[in-house]
């Protein structure tokens, strides 16, 4: 009787074990994203808004993978610069982040842009190049704002936790 309540509980500990790890390795994909319920930092999906000129829109910035305050990504951006010509341009741009749990600063690099397609209007080409962007967590623990970005962009996210 002894041995096989010793198995058994072997065999859930290695059942809840292989659960815990395969439910910290899922990421999130565009038809089954996943939504830590917070705070920061978190995987999940953030509405981007262009607090600036408005030239980013539909845009949103997606968490992918979280360890300790340091966090990977990606924007799917797109732009309305020039639809008044009709076109707009979008791409993704993959990212690494470190939040500062002292300050509630977020620390975003860009390094690649993938999935990217360029509009040319008249002599202009409009493209998207990384950027490194800067935030803070807001007073809820899920939103992002105050954001700035190279080049003097002004930008807030909003969590999808926060319909």
């Amino acid at each position: 009787m002894k041995s096989s309540r010793s198995f058994f509980c072997g065999v859930l500990a290695v059942f809840l074990l292989m659960t815990l790890v395969f439910t910290a390795c899922k990421t999130p994909d565009e038809d089954n994203p996943i939504q830590d319920e917070g705070p920061f930092p978190m995987r999940g999906t953030w509405v981007l808004t262009d607090k600036g000129d408005g030239t980013y829109t539909s845009s949103v910035l997606i968490v992918t993978e979280c360890n300790g305050n340091n966090f990977k990504g990606y924007f799917d951006w797109n732009s309305t610069a020039s639809t008044q010509f009709g076109k707009h341009y979008w791409g993704r741009e993959s990212f690494n982040g470190v939040y500062n749990p002292n300050s509630g600063k977020i620390t975003i690099s860009g390094y690649e842009i993938t999935d990217s397609h360029d509009v040319t209007v008249g002599f202009t080409t409009y493209y998207l190049v990384t950027g490194t962007y800067e935030a803070f967590v807001a007073a809820n623990g899920v939103d992002f704002v105050q954001g700035t970005w190279t080049g003097g962009g002004l930008w807030e996210a909003k969590s999808n936790l926060n319909k």
